[in-house]
């Protein structure tokens, strides 16, 4: 009787313990974004898992429906690789898309695609800064609807950026190109910048196909930002591009925790979950 006791309280130890070890592997990622769907339209587009390195805690994949969507390699403390893959709308085949991203000081400098056929990078968005902030930032944009756009004139109050100028070359259907100069004015809510919320430092997710999970919002979850980070989420932005001047307002729904657990931007909405 007193072995099976004796037993019993090996056997009870033996499950405590697994208990906290299995606790602390999760608690190493808490609060960290998990997961991420997408609808459109009220049709889910994306369903996202994100995978962090156990040591270095930073992002290293992101899977779209259980499959392979972006790596992210560091190649030095300069130097990111970050590899795509798209499915083609018409034939349904994957393909990849690679970009370096270069660093200083945690600030991004150049994002560069890779062409897979000649092995060149091709620059897609640069970026100055002065001593504190962006201080302008270029990127070719899609030709033939938008191409050569300038961003510059930052201004900021109370930690956010609230302005910018663009200068941008729009195209007709007939392939001729009308150079325009224009502002983007942003607003912001009372609630603290998140990382992990899309569509907040860069317009870059306007440009070159990339979405909402574009190279500046992935190397932002690693703390690599193309600005400082604005002190507050958005609440709207005006958009300039097609000479559209819409303004998009952003709502944000928290838990219990303060945590965004959903956002709504014009017909698009996205849920998010974060580890415990």
């Amino acid at each position: 009787m007193k072995k099976n006791i004796y037993l019993l309280f090996q056997c009870c130890m033996f499950l405590i313990a697994c208990n906290k070890q299995n606790a602390g592997r999760q608690s190493i990622f808490q609060w960290k974004l998990k997961s991420m769907t997408e609808y459109r339209n009220d049709t889910l587009y994306g369903n996202y898992l994100f995978k962090y390195d156990s040591i270095s805690l930073h992002l290293t994949k992101v899977l779209n429906s259980d499959r392979d969507y972006i790596l992210v390699k560091e190649i030095n403390s300069n130097k990111i690789e970050i590899t795509y893959f798209f499915k083609d709308a018409f034939t349904g085949d994957y393909f990849k898309k690679i970009v370096y991203c270069y660093l200083e000081n945690n600030k991004i400098k150049q994002i560069a695609q890779l062409d897979t056929v000649s092995l060149t990078e091709n620059s897609i968005m640069d970026i100055k800064y002065d001593a504190v902030h962006i201080d302008s930032l270029y990127t070719p944009g899609i030709y033939p609807f938008v191409a050569d756009i300038s961003y510059s004139d930052y201004k900021f109050t109370d930690e956010n950026c609230t302005q910018v100028v663009v200068n941008y070359t729009a195209y007709s259907a007939g392939g001729s190109g009308t150079s325009h100069i224009d502002t983007i004015h942003y607003t912001y809510t009372t609630i603290p910048y998140n990382k992990y919320i899309p569509y907040q430092m860069s317009p870059f997710h306007f440009l070159n196909g990339f979405d909402a999970l574009d190279p500046s919002f992935i190397l932002g979850i690693n703390d690599n930002n193309s600005n400082q980070p604005n002190k507050n989420l958005l609440q709207s932005l005006q958009s300039v591009y097609f000479l559209s001047k819409d303004i998009y307002t952003i709502s944000y729904r928290m838990n219990a925790l303060n945590q965004i657990v959903r956002m709504d931007i014009g017909n698009i909405f996205y849920t998010f979950e974060y580890f415990e």
